[in-house]
């Protein structure tokens, strides 16, 4: 688990990035952000069948990043679940992962079915 820390003093759009560190215990915030993640794959566990297995087998288990990353696409794919992302975009604080989380989360549009256009007057309906 990583904590994203933004320099507080920026004058321009285009700050400095982040500093990523590992969350240690030492950290003051250790505990919530536990708390935190604890909550969160529970949330995921009730939303993926693929998930939810492996954390009843041991919800202590060491869950990668890939794994928590697939089952929040999969949930939110079906709109059984979403991710709330932040960042401050007139101080350019926190965009690149709410873009990442975008390109992650969300279906491309080869995933989506074709439109269809319906003409109401003749009541036909036709793909784009």
């Amino acid at each position: 688990m990583n904590k994203f820390t933004w320099p507080t003093a920026t004058g321009s759009r285009n700050p400095a990035p982040p500093q990523i560190e590992p969350v240690t215990e030492s950290d003051p915030l250790y505990s919530d952000a536990i708390s935190a993640r604890k909550a969160m794959l529970e949330s995921i566990a009730e939303m993926d069948e693929e998930f939810m297995n492996k954390y009843l087998e041991d919800e202590n288990a060491d869950f990668s990043s890939t794994e928590i990353l697939q089952a929040l696409r999969r949930s939110s794919l079906k709109c059984e679940l979403v991710p709330a992302i932040c960042g401050a975009s007139l101080r350019g604080k926190g965009v690149e992962p709410v873009l990442d989380c975008i390109a992650a989360f969300l279906p491309s549009p080869a995933e989506r079915p074709e439109p269809i256009a319906i003409d109401k007057k003749k009541g036909i309906k036709k793909n784009l």
